[in-house]
């Protein structure tokens, strides 16, 4: 067997089962981890990776120790699979519902007529099918230079595409870990965007996640992303939220490397329109019925998180003899 440069190996003597070996540098990896001594064993050179401390029981030993870790960390990795498949079933779950809600509506009895959209059939009959620009202005965002960044306190919260991970409820995002003043904002020439406006990604891997946020106070942005200033006259701004996470920013990129959505065509994207009321009605009834999947989705994730640990704490007893191997 070869390595390339970026690995390493260990050949194990004969009073070593590789098997145990294998589990002693998954637990020496969990550990460096913690102490912060390199992301991996793997970063270490050849002379401290050789240097690692090894427990040696008895060779018996040893194989009995790896074949009881054999079974276990199947049977958790088995729990861990279907609880990961839990996670897919219940997004599927929670995306065709808000499809089936902003499309469809609530009333299964109502009249319908066909949509003129690709990817859905046809709406009821009352509703409007418009276009983004025509209920609302689509806003690019601005440069944001180091030396403006990581300041707090001052009026305006400045949004990086990282920060659309961090908000708390999924939908809103109420803080940011940048602040500029309106000074700035000119400088930079970036436009302040008001509370409940959408943001998103426009390009790179960050559109591929498909993730929409409210914002909450006066902002601005960074330029890779886009903010959808809705018409409140037309559009409640969770309709807009919910309406815009069932579009799939995959299928509409521009063909290259890197993936990218003009705002020309951003404009131009249908949405559905109810009357304001009913479009109350449903996003009422989406947030209550969302909230309950990702509570659900929630106590999965937390559940798949304490199987991990658990199951590094286990190879770790288990090589360093703090629990005994039947």
């Amino acid at each position: 067997m070869c390595f390339n440069q970026g690995c390493r190996g260990l050949v194990p003597s004969e009073s070593l089962d590789s098997d145990f070996l294998y589990y002693v540098l998954l637990a020496a990896n969990e550990e460096l981890k913690i102490r912060g001594q390199g992301t991996t064993f793997i970063e270490l050179g050849a002379d401290q990776l050789a240097s690692l401390p090894v427990v040696k029981p008895p060779i018996e030993e040893q194989t009995a120790i790896a074949d009881f870790l054999d079974r276990k960390t199947a049977e958790i990795d088995d729990l861990i699979a279907k609880k990961e498949e839990l996670l897919r079933l219940l997004a599927e779950q929670r995306t065709a519902l808000i499809t089936h809600a902003v499309t469809k509506g609530l009333n299964p009895n109502a009249p319908m007529k066909p949509s003129g959209v690709v990817w859905f059939d046809q709406v009821p009959t009352h509703w409007q099918v418009r276009r983004l620009k025509d209920v609302g202005t689509l806003t690019g965002g601005a440069g944001f230079p180091h030396d403006f960044q990581n300041v707090q306190g001052e009026e305006l919260y400045f949004y990086k595409v990282g920060d659309l991970a961090k908000s708390e409820d999924g939908i809103h995002l109420t803080s940011a870990p940048h602040t500029i003043d309106r000074e700035t904002a000119a400088k930079l020439r970036a436009t302040v965007i008001p509370p409940d406006a959408i943001l998103y990604a426009k390009i790179g891997a960050a559109l591929l996640l498909n993730r929409r946020r409210i914002s909450t106070a006066n902002c601005c942005i960074d330029n890779n992303m886009t903010a959808w200033i809705v018409d409140p006259s037309k559009v409640l701004p969770l309709w807009g939220f919910y309406w815009m996470s069932t579009v799939d920013f995959g299928e509409h990129t521009n063909p290259g490397a890197v993936p990218s959505l003009s705002e020309g065509y951003q404009s131009i994207l249908p949405i559905t329109l109810p009357p304001l009321e009913e479009q109350q009605s449903i996003v009422d009834q989406l947030t209550s019925e969302t909230k309950a999947i990702d509570q659900t989705a929630q106590k999965t994730r937390e559940a798949i998180e304490r199987l991990r640990e658990y199951r590094t704490a286990l190879i770790t007893n288990a090589v360093t003899g703090k629990i005994k191997v039947a």
